[in-house]
C-alpha cells in the first residue's frame, strides 16, 4: 500500500513538472489543431493506397476514368519525399482546351525524359478547372503512365 502512495506521489509531481493538467490542455490545443495527419499515397512497395470517397470530386465530369486522386496535403507530402522524381503539372496553365491538355501531357513527358523516369513515376495533376485536369490525368494514363493523381480540393 505504501508503494502505491509513493508511485501516486511521483506521478503527480511528474505531471505538475511537465505542465500536465487542465491548463496545459488549453495551451496545447492550438498546436494540436494545426497538426494535419496525412495518409501516404504509396505503400512501402510503391503500390497505391485506395482513394477515399471524400476525395472524389462532387462534379461527375471532373472525375477521371483511370487515374487516382490525392488531397493537396498528400500531394505536397509526396513531392517533398520524392522531389524531382515526381512530375507536377498545372492543367490549363497557358493554353486553353485541348491545346492545354496536349501541352500538359508534353510537359510531363519532357519531365520524365529529363529525369530519366519510368512510367511508374508518380504524376500530380493540379488545376483550377478540375474537369480539364481530369482530362489531362486520363490522357497521361492513356499514354502509359501508371501512377497519375488528380489533386482535388479534398
Amino acid at each position: 500500500m505504501k508503494s502505491l502512495n509513493v508511485w501516486t506521489g511521483l506521478l503527480l509531481v511528474s505531471l505538475a513538472g511537465c505542465g500536465g493538467g487542465q491548463e496545459a490542455g488549453a495551451e496545447a490545443a492550438p498546436l494540436v489543431g494545426a497538426l494535419q495527419v496525412v495518409s501516404p499515397l504509396l505503400d512501402d512497395e510503391g503500390g497505391l493506397y485506395p482513394t477515399p470517397d471524400a476525395l472524389l470530386p462532387a462534379d461527375p465530369s471532373a472525375r477521371t476514368r483511370r487515374a487516382s486522386y490525392a488531397h493537396p496535403a498528400q500531394a505536397d507530402q509526396l513531392r517533398q519525399a520524392l522531389g524531382e522524381r515526381v512530375a507536377v503539372v498545372e492543367a490549363g496553365d497557358g493554353e486553353p482546351g485541348w491545346h492545354g491538355v496536349a501541352a500538359a501531357v508534353r510537359q510531363v513527358q519532357g519531365h520524365h525524359e529529363a529525369h530519366q523516369l519510368g512510367p511508374e513515376a508518380p504524376v500530380l495533376v493540379r488545376g483550377g478547372d478540375l474537369r480539364l485536369a481530369a482530362v489531362v490525368a486520363d490522357e497521361l494514363v492513356a499514354a502509359g503512365l501508371t501512377r497519375v493523381f488528380l489533386v482535388t480540393r479534398g
